[in-house]
């Protein structure tokens, strides 16, 4: 796997629109603007500015945000005009969620360095953090129109632009995205995520697909994907993924249950059953599962049974279980 692939992907849960993919890229540029001068006292003050700036460095990665700050600080004290120095402390605030302190710092980055796309990109970050979208998308759209090659910021924009719910401005975003960079995992699935939400489950199965074809264990895209088939009525590839996601992840009752609802949809009664119960397996309080086994019971009039698997869910805290339970005159609690 080269080192574009490595970096590309990132699993986020996506139960709805809010959080598709929520996940931003901080650039962390090269250093490469703390190099010695000619004269003898710059050629001192740059090393000793890169000596501070390398022991921020070694503390951001380890995420000791208060420290690197403090480093960061004494590097642009002896250098104020390091764009980086600033950059940096930008990244730092918004690591502590102190947006209002990354804004300013990348501000003075980009005073120092008008053209500092990587700064401008963190901005939109921050601002999208903050629910601020208009401002997010004019600094995105900034860091673009200086570097139109820029497929993190095109990533990013698309992010922006699914928390603002325009889903079609986040296709075409993402979508710049893969064109610049084939191997971004990330926006391959946000891609799917989008195509998903907006009902165009063909394309949703080809983004996924990609994101698989980078990383064949990918378990979330595997999901997802098997649910864009079960939605695009192609329930034998939906089997089919389910079953592979399941032997991913052999410990999660999920695909089992979702296998058990595609065999539901294709009138293959006792494949869901058994899909269900396995499940159940992996998962005693897979509720669930116990109120589709409750529900084919009870269309078989096999109310035993029935009950048995609403009282095991209601046991579980299943509400609907319980009011069930109310309904044919039991008081589960």
């Amino acid at each position: 796997m080269n080192s574009t692939q490595s970096n590309a992907i990132a699993h986020v849960e996506t139960t709805g629109i809010e959080v598709l993919s929520n996940v931003f890229y901080i650039t962390n540029s090269l250093l490469d603007e703390s190099l010695p001068s000619t004269t003898s006292q710059e050629s001192h003050d740059a090393l000793e500015s890169m000596d501070w700036f390398q022991k921020g460095l070694f503390a951001y990665r380890r995420k000791r945000f208060d420290d690197a700050i403090h480093y960061f600080n004494k590097a642009y004290d002896i250098q104020p005009n390091n764009a980086q120095c600033q950059y940096y402390i930008g990244n730092c605030y918004y690591r502590k969620k102190d947006f209002i302190s990354s804004v300013y710092h990348y501000e003075k980055a980009i005073s120092l360095k008008p053209n500092y796309t990587e700064a401008m990109n963190n901005m939109g970050v921050t601002f999208d953090a903050d629910s601020r979208f208009n401002q997010a998308i004019e600094f995105f759209n900034k860091a673009i129109e200086i570097n139109l090659n820029y497929a993190n910021a095109w990533y990013n924009l698309g992010n922006t632009y699914v928390h603002n719910r325009k889903l079609d401005k986040a296709i075409d975003a993402y979508q710049s995205c893969v064109k610049l960079d084939a191997f971004h995992g990330r926006a391959w699935y946000a891609l799917g995520n989008t195509f998903q939400n907006s009902q165009h489950f063909e394309n949703a199965i080809s983004a996924y697909k990609k994101v698989i074809s980078l990383y064949p264990n990918h378990y979330k895209a595997m999901m997802k994907m098997g649910l864009a088939q079960y939605k695009n009525e192609d329930y034998n590839g939906a089997v089919e993924t389910y079953n592979h996601a399941s032997s991913i992840e052999q410990k999660n009752a999920k695909p089992h249950y979702q296998l058990g609802q595609t065999f539901e949809k294709m009138n293959q009664e006792e494949k869901a059953i058994f899909a269900y119960n396995q499940a159940i397996e992996l998962n005693e309080k897979h509720t669930k599962s116990y109120n589709c086994l409750g529900a084919i019971c009870e269309t078989k009039n096999q109310l035993n049974k029935a009950t048995h698997f609403y009282r095991q869910a209601a046991y579980w805290g299943d509400v609907s279980a319980k009011q069930w339970g109310l309904e044919h005159g039991y008081h589960w609690i």
